[in-house]
């Protein structure tokens, strides 16, 4: 039998030891009607990718649908705005660079049902450089879960056999035996920095796992080993598909946002920008009322920082349900995360580099992304203009980082990886700090709420939420968003939209 008999023959197995790497969790019920008989009026506060989901789906089945969405755009995360050029042109610019992995099954499908699975461009590698501008790269990884573990250390990641037979080995082990409820009891008040200690996990294999717990907008001291378990499951250890990904190589107000917004309204959904919603009104009837519109149900989707400020000032939430409002009070934001666009007059020397670079922080830079690879409008500018079109990531800003320091910490760690762009001019820049991102700290977990509250006839959606399957970042979003929609779908006895899920538990569980 040769090597790859061998593995497809294991391949095989594991699949089936998982019962298949998609799981329908949310089947749609073919007995019940798709639309409503009577009209049905929903809020939906914020215009993320859960807000929109959610409208999404309710518009879909006959409800009068109102998004109500603060900024002059929608699309949360994913949200793009118009910024004038040195040169006179526009251009649209977003929160930062996206990987939509191919497990994102939810998300998936509500782009394939708005027909914009089409614009998908391959990112045919996952990058990570080193201080030293060593590689460990994917592109030719083994993607079966459990085999691509040792492909980890077939790739000088770890020493396969020093591993195996070690006392890192044995507490390596709850990462394959991810259950919900388990590993979030054990583990959610370990920090991952205090279990890489006690585990002396492999420098290199720290600094693969790094790079996860930044991608959650935490720092190693502060992120729970319980939720770094959880998305090493969701991204590595329940799907087939590996670390590749796609991405849309236009701006999102073309490839995305215009779709979302035409499902909504040409279902008879009004979204309303530049309408932030101060005050939320609760009749005896259990229905609600914002600016004096009459809403049924309501489904919060703002980010965890404006859902906590509403309802923090709802005078009848704190007399009426007390421990649900102390619970939101507990509700944490993450660390500040930045993102530093430039436009330069030159490019790097080696333009073979991964477009999405993922990089060894040093300080604060986490990523690089070149534009003019990536996405359409950015190779045009540089078409035109020559040089370059770069974004530079921090998903963790250190707390003792001031604000204007960050920009000199992203050109020195810049200039340390590619020393060719030290003589760049830099004919324009666009800076954002933010923190509106959930906190997967330490301890957390238990103060997380769900899309059901016991509110009546209020849901929650975003990614802050707590759901009942694996699934994180914008995946997790869009499946609150349609698990809040399917509960109102279920008060009404309307047909759900169907929900996947990677295999909610690890191999070994």
């Amino acid at each position: 039998m040769t090597q790859l008999t061998k593995r497809s023959f294991l391949a095989r197995q594991i699949e089936k030891r998982f019962g298949g790497y998609r799981h329908l969790v949310v089947p749609v019920d073919d007995t019940q009607p798709k639309q409503l008989t009577e009209k049905k009026s929903v809020a939906v506060i914020g215009a993320g990718i859960a807000g929109m989901s959610a409208a999404i789906r309710l518009a879909e089945r006959g409800f009068d649908v109102t998004v109500y969405e603060k900024n002059d755009y929608i699309g949360g995360k994913i949200g793009s705005w118009p910024v004038e050029l040195h040169n006179g042109d526009t251009a649209y610019v977003e929160h930062g660079f996206h990987a939509f992995f191919r497990h994102y099954y939810n998300l998936r499908h509500l782009f394939s049902d708005l027909e914009i699975d089409k614009d998908y461009a391959a990112m045919d590698d996952y990058y990570i450089m080193t201080l030293e501008k060593e590689a460990f790269r994917f592109h030719d990884a083994i993607t079966t879960p459990i085999l691509n573990l040792y492909d980890l250390a077939r790739k000088g990641i770890y020493n396969f056999w020093k591993v195996a037979f070690s006392r890192t080995a044995l507490k390596m082990l709850p990462m394959l035996t991810y259950n919900k409820d388990k590993t979030f009891k054990k583990f959610d008040h370990l920090s991952f920095e205090k279990y890489a200690q006690d585990a002396k996990l492999p420098k290199n294999l720290i600094l693969i796992f790094n790079t996860f717990s930044r991608a959650f907008f935490a720092q190693i001291d502060r992120m729970s080993m319980a939720e770094l378990m959880k998305s090493f499951h969701f991204f590595y250890l329940s799907n087939d598909h590996g670390l590749l990904y796609d991405y849309f190589d236009d701006d999102y107000e073309y490839t995305i946002l215009k779709p979302m917004r035409d499902a909504v309204e040409n279902n008879g959904g009004t979204i309303l920008l530049d309408h932030p919603v101060e005050q939320i009104d609760r009749q005896e009837d259990g229905s609600f009322k914002i600016d004096g519109t009459h809403h049924d149900y309501m489904v919060m989707a703002s980010d965890i920082r404006g859902a906590q400020h509403l309802l923090g000032q709802t005078q009848w939430l704190k007399d009426d349900f007390p421990a649900f409002a102390a619970q939101m009070e507990k509700q944490k934001y993450a660390q500040r995360y930045s993102v530093l666009r430039l436009w330069m007059d030159r490019d790097i020397d080696d333009t073979t580099v991964c477009p999405f670079l993922i990089t060894e922080r040093n300080v604060l830079l986490d990523a690089i992304a070149f534009y003019h690879r990536l996405e359409k409008e950015s190779t045009a500018y540089v078409e035109k203009e020559g040089g370059a079109v770069l974004e530079l990531h921090c998903y963790a800003v250190p707390d003792d980082i001031p604000e204007d320091e960050i920009r000199t910490h992203f050109l020195k760690e810049l200039h340390a990886f590619f020393p060719e762009l030290k003589d760049a001019t830099i004919r324009q820049e666009y800076m954002q700090v933010r923190q509106d991102f959930t906190a997967y700290h330490v301890g957390q977990y238990e103060h997380r709420p769900t899309t059901e509250t016991p509110v009546p006839n209020l849901f929650f959606a975003g990614d802050w939420v707590k759901l009942p399957y694996p699934a994180m970042l914008m995946e997790g979003a869009c499946m609150s968003g349609t698990l809040a929609a399917n509960q109102i779908c279920q008060q009404e006895n309307i047909q759900e939209t169907p929900v996947w899920s990677v295999p909610p538990k690890g191999f070994f569980a």
